[in-house]
Order: C-alpha cells, then structure tokens, then sequence
C-alpha cells in the first residue's frame, strides 16, 4: 500500500521535482504552497510524512510545524530550507522534525530520507521546547557546516555525552558551546 506524502513549498519547480520522485517511490503526493494549505488538506488525507519548506507565504513551516504534527497524527515531518542556520536546525528538531535538509538537495538524499523517516516513524522523538536567547557565533552555509549544524542540533537534544575531535583552530570549543547553549 503506498505511502501518502505532503509537500508544502512555494516554488514550484521543487513541488514538481518532489512529486515526481516521491511517486517514483510508489508514494501518493498532494501538493501545497502554503503552511495554511497544507494544513487545510491534511485534514482531509493520512499522511504517512510531510516535507515543509521554512520560507513559505504566510505562516512560516517552523511556526506551522507543530500544527502539522497535532493534524497528521505525529508524521515525520522533513524540514528543508535554503537558508539554514543553527538557530533554524535547532528549533526545527526541536519542534519535532525528524530530519532538515537544505536546499539544493540531490533527489536521492531525500529519497533515502523519506523512506528512514516512514520506517521510523513508530519511534517518537522526546520533544522540547525551543527558547534560546544567545546568539550563535558558528557560521557558514555549505553543505559541510549544515551538516555540523544538524548534528549540532540533534546531541542537543540528547542526554548522551559528545565526544568533539579536530584539528586545533577548526572550532570545538565553538560547538561545544553551542551545544550547550541549546541544550
């Protein structure tokens, strides 16, 4: 039985290229350009995962985010963005999101995603509050550094203890702050 995906993004050239390949992957996808949209048809479908841009018309993806998990029953939902932060990465999953990518993606990637995020989806993620006040000073917008941001993002949100290696001068005691911080 396939799954039933939402995509909410204002461009539609992504739109297109998702559905595409989430029906490619034997998904149902319905399509929306706004949080206030998907939202509306959410109510009317069982979604098995959501896909939700930051930047949209109206209400912003990380302010709708929690009323698509209260609407879709929890689903995952995959936060993408073209201009992400730390700040961003760590409220997304603290919100709830099950994962964050940012924009440009390779279809694949979030293929993979997608299908992590349907097959975990029994698995519920402790949630928490996203209140920070201090100001980040890691920056950077290549796919390395929004990597450091999600991992950032996800120690964060664990009681486990990290271990940060690297070269002297390459920033651990940066990040360690910072996951303190939003922790």
């Amino acid at each position: 039985m396939p799954h039933h995906a939402l995509i909410v993004d204002d461009e539609p050239s992504i739109c297109w290229a998702l559905k595409r390949a989430l029906e490619g992957e034997s998904f149902k996808t319905a399509v929306a350009s706004t949080a206030e949209e998907g939202l509306e048809l959410a109510k009317q479908t069982s979604f098995a995962i959501v896909l939700l841009d930051v930047r949209l018309p109206g209400i912003d993806g990380l302010s709708a985010l929690p009323q698509f998990q209260a609407t879709t029953n929890n689903a995952p939902i995959i936060v993408m963005t073209a201009f992400g932060d730390l700040d961003t990465a760590v409220s997304a999953v603290r919100l709830g999101a099950s994962d964050y990518l940012t924009k440009p993606f390779k279809l694949e990637d979030i293929l993979q995603t997608c299908h992590r995020a349907v097959k975990s989806a029994s698995k519920s993620m402790p949630k928490r509050d996203s209140t920070t006040d201090a100001e980040d000073f890691i920056v950077g917008k290549s796919a390395a550094m929004q990597q450091v941001f999600k991992q950032i993002a996800v120690v964060a949100d664990s009681d486990l203890p990290v271990l940060i290696t690297g070269e002297t001068g390459t920033g651990k005691e940066l990040v360690a702050q910072a996951i303190a911080r939003h922790s």
